[in-house]
């Protein structure tokens, strides 16, 4: 942290780049511009904060303030003679943040996204030219300080949910993310400090940079537009100077992303079952139940019917177990086989968060206990499903909020296009 704190000396939103990190990582869990559903920007500044909270670190300062070199009590946590910590919401604003009560149509549109707030056309100000004292005339309530900073955040006037701009758009993004004149970050002190003590690691004492890569969602075309990864920075040769048996790394462009299989149209017959000694579930019936009526709203449902169908059209008999909280939605049979099966979906990339219930049951069950995970899920389109078998024996890490997150780069290389 020391190393980036050097690294971007000067004028440098690093605050802001760890929240567009955070949502990098977090995927569509954090909506994007144009989604129906924002998120409460309580929410969002806990899960920003679990993103960098360091455990060995707690009950004190826990949550790491990357480009400051230093650590701060997590968000409403009141510091001894002191009130409660606000480490990200002023970043979420008007007045001094990088929030912006504009529609839908006017953040797509570079040429109202990209210029000077002091040439917005919904700015009523004191003095023209300044932002000083400035209100949003869709907001009366939005007053501006003096800060012309750029559009990251689309505020609705009306619930006050929050979105952000695309983080995929490197063009947008890079003016914020690169160190004063222009320089990419060092990626190596970067990783370091996002992955030591932290929920993101899983457990491993290793991450490469293709893990990084996956972990947060970047493309090498985006993360080239972002980072430094040469091995004769400065900044790297030093930490490789002070770190037993010195650092090694892959480089950004001879990576390949890593990609499963083409999903197959329908799962495949499960390979035998390890013996093993193991609580049997009994046999049911070979009648398919129907499905649980339908929430009110919420993609996952949809989801779940879709990977119900993909096992029945392949001749699994399917019960749907999901409202009864056992730790999995839905037992599938066929033959002399049952699985246990968890759906895991998600509008973008997945890392998926197991409840306890859930860790529970994928411990006890191990081989039987199959999450099946669906990606970019759209319901009008096809669905394909990656099934990784006994999630228990990958590393994970746990979240604050009493979840266990499986990062991407661990459960990609061992998922299967068809049902094990």
């Amino acid at each position: 942290m020391a190393t980036l704190e050097r690294f971007t000396r000067g004028s440098y939103y690093g605050r802001l780049v760890q929240i567009f990190l955070a949502c990098k990582h977090y995927g569509r869990l954090i909506p994007r511009v144009g989604d129906p559903q924002g998120i409460d920007v309580g929410t969002l500044q806990r899960l920003v904060d679990e993103l960098y909270e360091k455990p060995s670190r707690r009950p004190g300062p826990s949550v790491a303030i990357l480009f400051s070199n230093n650590h701060l009590y997590p968000t409403g946590v009141a510091a001894p003679g002191r009130g409660a910590a606000n480490i990200w919401r002023n970043n979420f604003n008007i007045q001094k943040g990088f929030g912006c009560y504009a529609s839908v149509a006017e953040l797509a549109n570079p040429t109202f996204r990209l210029p000077s707030r002091t040439l917005c056309p919904h700015l009523v100000t004191a003095a023209p030219g300044r932002l000083a004292g400035a209100h949003c005339d869709l907001d009366p309530d939005a007053r501006y300080r003096r800060e012309d900073h750029p559009k990251v955040f689309r505020i609705d006037p009306q619930t006050r949910e929050h979105f952000v701009y695309d983080p995929a758009d490197s063009g947008n993004y890079a003016p914020i993310v690169l160190a004063p004149g222009g320089r990419r970050l060092p990626i190596v002190p970067l990783i370091i400090a996002l992955y030591h003590d932290s929920a993101v690691a899983a457990g491993r004492s290793q991450v490469d940079v293709a893990d990084f890569l996956i972990d947060f969602d970047f493309s090498p075309a985006e993360a080239l537009a972002y980072f430094d990864d040469d091995p004769l920075l400065a900044e790297h040769a030093a930490l490789g100077a002070v770190a037993a048996g010195g650092l090694s790394w892959s480089r950004i462009p001879t990576l390949a992303p890593i990609a499963p299989a083409a999903p197959a149209a329908l799962p495949g017959v499960p390979t035998p079952v390890p013996a093993r000694t193991r609580r049997r579930t009994p046999p049911v019936v070979a009648t398919a139940a129907p499905p649980t009526a339908p929430p009110a709203g919420g993609h996952w449902w949809d989801a779940e019917q879709a990977v119900r169908k993909v096992l029945e059209d392949d001749g699994w008999v399917v019960l749907d177990v999901s409202r009864f909280g056992v730790g999995y939605d839905m037992r599938a049979h066929k033959a002399s086989t049952t699985r246990h099966v968890e759906v895991k979906s998600s509008a973008g990339r997945c890392s998926p968060l197991l409840t306890p219930n859930e860790l529970s049951e994928a411990r006890r069950l191990r081989d039987a206990y199959v999450l099946a995970v669906v990606e970019n899920f759209d319901p009008a389109q096809p669905v394909s499903v990656l099934w990784i078998q006994d999630p228990a024996s990958l590393p994970m890490g746990a979240r604050t909020m009493t979840a266990y997150s499986l990062p991407r780069s661990t459960w990609l290389p061992s998922a299967k296009p068809t049902m094990p």
